[in-house]
């Protein structure tokens, strides 16, 4: 999927294009925002317009991004070391493991700041991923994690209100705490395709 112009101005509402933060994208995105030209120069300009540091791990290594598989555990090195974590269409990738690619989010972000996520509505953008969430799955995960839910909303990618819906939630991590078991994990609304 990639960053719209409802991804850049959540960031602004937020705070997160703010000098100083440290940023992780998970996945080389695509920019759909106007006065930016979907391309590699883009995405390496588009953070540092703001000051923002900006890391981007990707499964394939594409844009310049850090070679990183979410399915494997993060180094420790890693672990609350971002301000920002941003998921514009890159967990619904994930093919098995699912809960390893969330427990890594959580444990690279530091408390108090936020996790942005744009991952495809059950039901929609079929064939395109493999795990499809409901607004259910992000309550049942921020009540099992101490999250708090700042936005929790559907939009639909690029207007498409046929098949395009994404769930998009802002979750704030309040607390430093091991991540949810996968017992408990596996309970949770996800479709997997």
């Amino acid at each position: 999927m990639g960053i719209t112009n409802l991804s850049l101005n959540r960031m602004k509402r937020f705070g997160c294009l703010q000098q100083g933060i440290k940023m992780l994208e998970l996945g080389c995105q695509n920019i759909y925002v106007q006065g930016y030209s979907p391309t590699i120069t883009s995405l390496e300009q588009f953070p540092k317009e703001f000051g923002v540091d900006m890391t981007t791990w990707d499964i394939l290594g594409c844009q310049n991004s850090k070679v990183v598989d979410l399915r494997k555990a993060v180094p420790k090195s890693e672990h609350l070391k971002y301000d920002v974590i941003t998921d514009f269409g890159t967990t619904e990738h994930v093919e098995g493991k699912y809960y390893q690619a969330r427990k890594n989010i959580h444990d690279v972000c530091r408390v108090g700041v936020f996790m942005i996520h744009e991952t495809p509505l059950s039901v929609h953008c079929i064939g395109h991923g493999h795990n499809y969430l409901t607004t259910n799955f992000y309550n049942q995960l921020a009540s099992a994690m101490k999250y708090e839910i700042v936005e929790l909303t559907i939009e639909y990618a690029m207007g498409n209100t046929t098949d395009g819906g994404l769930v998009v939630c802002v979750l704030r991590k309040t607390e430093d705490m091991p991540f949810v078991d996968s017992k408990t994990f596996e309970t949770f609304e996800i479709f997997n395709s």
